[in-house]
């Protein structure tokens, strides 16, 4: 298992903070970006085949969002299914996608 959540901890770039506290209401912790990227770390840990997200790229900052979103295509890219919601994503993410469907009002568009 440690090597698994070694290799996780280098894919989704939380070497930094990997002795640092989340943090809570009294103590900052790791940053907002860094806490997106744990949650999904922590999917991932159990090394899953299909991994569902709403909105993982919400109250990221541009670069975080991009890296974020760059780490789930790479793990597309090596099979693993990946589904989530994103509400007005930059170009720049738009063009990582290698499937969009887009609704509107609960129809595909």
């Amino acid at each position: 298992m440690n090597k698994r959540v070694d290799l996780v901890v280098e894919l989704l770039d939380l070497g930094k903070c990997r002795d640092t506290k989340v943090g809570d209401g009294d103590f900052k912790g790791i940053s907002g970006g860094e806490k997106k990227r744990l949650c999904i770390a922590l999917e991932l840990v159990s090394n899953i085949d299909v991994l569902v997200l709403d909105e993982p790229t919400s109250g990221l900052d541009t670069y975080s969002a991009f890296s974020v979103m760059t780490v789930l295509e790479e793990l597309a890219s090596k099979g693993m299914t990946i589904i989530c919601t994103i509400h007005q994503p930059s170009s720049e993410i738009v063009s990582i996608f290698s499937n969009l469907h887009l609704l509107c009002r609960g129809e595909l568009v």
